[in-house]
């Protein structure tokens, strides 16, 4: 390691308290290196895909039950991955991505770093130059992978003296391929297949900073999938000298589709089920009656064969029409011979109806699955469902779990953010600023939430609370129950529950203030009456002024 990586390496130790320069020069460290592929995959995928969600007679697809809880990090992703290809529940994501990131009309801008105070003005105006753009362009696209998987990465490229010069999020860094480890809980390293020299060399654990990881900040442990431990040694958490190996975290976020999975299981059942009603009652039944009576057994055979050789010959033709064009016949011939009916042939024809009138199962799960993701069913394609109601706008502000799927978004991206910057000045000014340090702050532009709605009637209340209060003081004071302390105790502890000390020392000023108006007014009056004295006086000098001349 040059002077120079070890420079950055000293820095980079005060940001990730985890982090050991021996890391990635050791060989004894247990690492699972091996991408979260799926261990078998899904069962989806591992299920004929040419009959999905269709029927040939009365049969079709069931999915498997399975439980997220038994499932390893790697298997839960691939879940996750089909269940955003559901229109519904992508409508979703991207409604809270919306309201969460939602851009100013003015500025055309979702996030802005504010200053602390005025002498940062400058530093965050330089962070904005140069990182604000990136932030604001690319935020809902790292936002919607994290949504969908609980977790995405990013990669910086930085140089000395300049920062961060470019930020890549592809698919090589999708959270499938990184696992992430910490030492005694602080972040400690990356381990990826792509993390290689070339392609003989072994993977080593990466550098906290190469990596920068972009997660709903809400976290599901899974108690059946123990961390991966090859070091022989039983995990302690007496001596944090005991077990110094980095370890596996199980912290991977958690995807906003996490929580909608059965009620998805349930919805694909019922939607194949559905289908697959519609594919029976598009096909037409014929049954063909070919009378035999009065035939000899060998007439009756030829008869048989002849009737069969044509249907025979419809079939294929049928067939190769379907393989041309894509074309299924929906008609099937049945054969019956019957001793009835000389020479005749007869036909019946039956077809099933759709029966599709009790969906509500459906619509069950659909509402199951809406709840979980925090949005109204009436806003994702089902408007009948609201009579007159609160609409879009309405909803998102009134919505207690849309806002609060909304602030996660917000925190997974503040988390990214300080990240971000904090690799950005180490390598341009060899430090960064950590918690209140910060010179800034992440500032969001988006709609009215139900959080600050409740914040504002909250205020109101108190507001009205207080003017009450000060209402029912005034009156009393003002009239002649003042004079019983007695009653005063009573409404203002009893009935309005003040502190007793706080009445007592409200008491105490309105007495000392109603003091001093009193002194104030008797002064007054002994003005005026001097006045009206030095009047008369004067008065009677003059009247008796003129009594003299006269």
């Amino acid at each position: 390691m040059s002077e120079q990586e070890k420079g950055l390496a000293s820095q980079f130790k005060k940001l990730f308290v985890g982090y050991d320069q021996g890391d990635s020069e050791r060989h004894d460290i247990p690492l699972d290196v091996s991408p979260h592929s799926g261990m078998g995959g899904s069962a989806f995928n591992s299920q004929n895909k040419e009959d999905e969600g269709t029927s040939i007679g009365s049969s079709f697809i069931v999915d498997n039950r399975v439980s997220l809880n038994k499932l390893t990090h790697a298997e839960r992703l691939d879940y996750y991955q089909e269940m955003a290809e559901e229109p519904i529940f992508d409508s979703a994501i991207d409604m809270h991505l919306s309201h969460a990131l939602s851009v100013d009309s003015r500025t055309e801008k979702a996030i802005n770093l504010v200053a602390t105070d005025k002498s940062n003005e400058g530093i965050v105006a330089e962070l904005n130059a140069e990182l604000g753009a990136v932030f604001n362009e690319q935020a809902a696209s790292w936002m919607k992978v994290a949504s969908i998987f609980g977790a995405h990465y990013l990669r910086p490229y930085c140089e000395r003296g300049k920062g961060i010069v470019n930020i890549e999020s592809s698919y090589y860094t999708l959270a499938k391929f990184v696992r992430e480890y910490e030492r005694r809980g602080q972040l400690a390293g990356f381990t990826n297949e792509n993390f290689r020299e070339n392609e003989v060399t072994q993977v080593k654990l990466a550098k906290p900073w190469v990596l920068a990881p972009v997660k709903i900040p809400l976290w599901r442990p899974n108690m059946h999938k123990e961390p991966v431990n090859l070091t022989g040694k039983a995990y302690s958490l007496f001596d944090e000298h005991h077990f110094n190996f980095p370890v596996e975290t199980q912290n991977y976020g958690t995807s906003l589709l996490h929580g909608a999975f059965e009620p998805w299981l349930d919805m694909r059942d019922g939607l194949r089920s559905l289908r697959a009603s519609r594919h029976n009652a598009s096909i037409i039944h014929r049954l063909l009656t070919v009378g035999m009576e009065g035939l000899t057994p060998i007439a009756a055979a030829q008869q048989l064969q002849l009737v069969g050789k044509q249907l025979k010959g419809d079939i294929k033709k049928a067939e190769r029409n379907k393989q041309k064009s894509g074309v299924i016949s929906t008609i099937y011939n049945t054969l019956i011979p019957a001793a009835g009916g000389k020479n005749g042939i007869t036909t019946d024809t039956q077809q099933s109806s759709p029966d599709i009138q009790h969906i509500e199962d459906i619509m069950f799960h659909l509402k199951r699955g809406c709840s979980s993701l925090g949005i109204d069913a009436s806003l994702l394609g089902w408007g009948d469902l609201m009579s007159g109601g609160l609409g879009d706008g309405g909803f998102f502000r009134s919505s207690i779990q849309a806002a609060t799927r909304a602030n996660l978004v917000r925190q997974g991206m503040v988390n990214c953010i300080h990240r971000l910057v904090d690799i950005h000045l180490v390598y341009k000014y060899g430090k960064a600023f950590v918690g209140k340090d910060r010179p800034y702050k992440v500032s969001f532009h988006s709609l009215n939430t139900a959080i600050e709605q409740e914040q504002a009637d909250a205020m109101l209340r108190r507001s009205d609370y207080a003017t009450s209060i000060a209402g029912v003081m005034d009156l009393i004071e003002g009239g002649a129950m003042s004079k019983s302390e007695t009653f005063k105790k009573m409404v203002y502890t009893d009935a309005l529950q003040l502190d007793e000390e706080v009445t007592a020392k409200i008491f105490a000023e309105l007495k000392s203030g109603a003091a001093q108006d009193n002194a104030m007014f008797e002064s007054a009056v002994r003005l005026e009456e001097l006045a009206q004295s030095a009047a008369k006086k004067e008065i009677n000098k003059l009247m008796l002024g003129d009594e003299l001349e006269d």
